[in-house]
């Protein structure tokens, strides 16, 4: 059930015409300028949030060179952990193995089902103690990973809160350098231990990878602290903001939509566009009428002149 927006009576489900039964108004064309400006008006509004938007999400992003050295430092730690921390070798009674201490050789692991063999050697007797300090090194490889995916995330949720964000990555940043000196203290304790204790089943070397992992979150800090110093630079459009905050005072009830002027904001340059176009306009229309009373005093002219041909003959 509806009412005609005239004289405000019932339009039941039968009245499907477009003019209402009881006052004869067209129901799609009544008030039919007041509503396309009502719709301009809220597509200028509409436009100026999106463009807001639009210009906040590029300053997080593209917005200046230290928002684009951020994209690419956020990645570093985790780059960095292709270098491997160390290197082992369990020399089997058929073969050799070999894994590096870092992102492909505890993939090798993963892939290979090793992992639950190094379980079973952690909780045996004889080299329990051994395996032990191997399996705490991975956990602690394993938590560093994760400190340095988590500011990769931050980086791209940065739209949410720049400023947070980038906190939030120094935060990481910090746990990370910290996790990794946990890894490297107990990856070269593993080393010392198995190859004073079981020279003739391990092997292994030491690798600067834990370093270059330390140096790439030393990096990402740096760089997200210069980031939080100078701020977004953003470039908003002139009289975007204006629009956006009159869109909130409409939604807070404290404007009317009806009361504000079409168009709501216009610069200084579309302001002069408008007034040369409406002048271009009402020169136009000048011409035209001065054209049609030239016509029709040719007209009457030609009339007239006929009208006397006439009476001569």
């Amino acid at each position: 059930m509806s009412h005609c927006p005239n004289c405000e009576k019932r339009l039941t489900i039968f009245h499907w015409r477009p003019v209402c039964p009881h006052c004869g108004v067209n129901l799609t064309f009544f008030n039919f300028e007041e509503r396309f400006l009502a719709d301009a008006k809220n597509t200028e509004l509409g436009f100026a949030k999106v463009r807001v938007q639009t210009a906040r999400l590029k300053g997080a992003y593209i917005g200046s060179r230290l928002a684009i050295a951020r994209l690419i430092v956020c990645v570093l730690p985790a780059a960095a952990f292709l270098v491997p921390f160390s290197k082992l070798t369990f020399h089997l009674p058929m073969a050799d193995e070999k894994y590096s201490f870092g992102v492909f050789g505890v993939l090798s692991l993963l892939q290979n089902q090793a992992l639950p063999y190094l379980l079973q050697l952690a909780r045996s007797e004889v080299v329990g103690d051994v395996f032990s300090q191997l399996f705490a090194a991975l956990i602690a490889f394993a938590v560093t990973v994760l400190f340095a995916l988590l500011p990769v995330l931050a980086a791209v949720l940065c739209f949410l809160s720049v400023k947070k964000c980038a906190a939030a990555a120094c935060v990481f940043s910090g746990l990370g350098i910290a996790s990794s000196a946990v890894t490297i203290f107990l990856s070269n304790r593993f080393i010392e231990t198995a190859t004073e204790k079981m020279p003739q089943i391990v092997s292994a070397s030491r690798g600067f990878g834990g370093y270059v992992v330390i140096a790439a979150f030393a990096v990402s800090i740096i760089v997200n602290l210069l980031f939080l110093k100078q701020g977004l630079m953003i470039r908003y459009a002139e009289g975007d903001l204006h629009r956006v905050e009159i869109a909130k005072k409409i939604k807070r009830g404290e404007l009317k939509l009806e009361e504000l002027p079409f168009p709501i904001f216009e610069t200084d340059e579309e302001r002069e566009m408008r007034l040369a176009e409406e002048e271009a306009d009402a020169e136009a229309e000048v011409r035209r009428a001065a054209r049609q009373g030239h016509e029709e005093k040719e007209l009457l002219a030609a009339a007239v002149s006929s009208q006397k041909g006439g009476g001569e003959v």
